[in-house]
């Protein structure tokens, strides 16, 4: 059986952060039950700097890479309105 290997990294450009955006309107292309949402929605979904819920949040976006190409995304998430409503330290993860 041949092993692959799966590397995950933090997003740390720009490009990078196109990539984790438009990686599911690649991956679902051909799928006909996908129903893609506005790209423009997306972006400013993904944007702590234009939307607010990153007012009261913070996020780290990873995207995963199997042979250098990618294969994967995921957010981690930490709400502190959340956490303080609900009295917990609770993290959360998404965009899968």
């Amino acid at each position: 059986m041949k092993s692959t290997n799966v590397h995950i990294q933090p997003v740390q450009s720009k490009s990078e952060w196109k990539d984790f955006v438009k990686f599911p309107y690649r991956h679902y292309k051909k799928n006909p039950y996908w129903v893609p949402p506005l790209l423009a929605d997306q972006k400013v979904l993904l944007n702590p700097e234009k939307h607010p819920f990153y007012e009261h949040a913070r996020v780290q976006f990873f995207i995963a890479k199997k042979e250098n190409k990618m294969a994967g995304r995921i957010a981690a998430i930490i709400d502190h309105n959340h956490n303080k409503v609900h009295q917990e330290t609770t993290g959360l993860f998404g965009f899968f």
